[in-house]
C-alpha cells in the first residue's frame, strides 16, 4: 500500500488535490542536488499546486530542483 502525500510529509501545510495523491517512488540524487517524486492520482493536479510542492521539496531536503511526475489513473482515461 502507498501513502498519500499527506502520509509521507506530513509537514506540507498547503491544502489542494495534490494531499490525496498516492507517493510512488522518491529518488534523492545528492551530487546533483536533485530530487524526483513520483505520484498518481484519479483526479488532475493543478500546475499551480505542482509548483508549490516541488518548492517545498527544494527547501525540504535542500535541493535546486524538484521534479514531480504526477501519473493520472482511473477516472480520467
Amino acid at each position: 500500500m502507498s501513502a498519500t502525500v499527506r502520509e509521507a510529509f506530513n509537514d506540507y501545510k498547503e491544502q489542494g488535490n495534490i494531499l490525496d495523491c498516492n507517493v510512488i517512488n522518491i529518488n534523492l540524487y545528492k551530487k546533483s542536488k536533485r530530487i524526483e517524486v513520483s505520484l498518481e492520482s484519479n483526479i488532475q493536479i493543478d500546475l499551480e499546486e505542482t509548483y508549490v510542492f516541488e518548492n517545498y521539496l527544494k527547501h525540504k531536503f535542500d535541493v535546486e530542483k524538484a521534479i514531480t511526475y504526477v501519473k493520472i489513473v482511473g477516472a480520467l482515461r
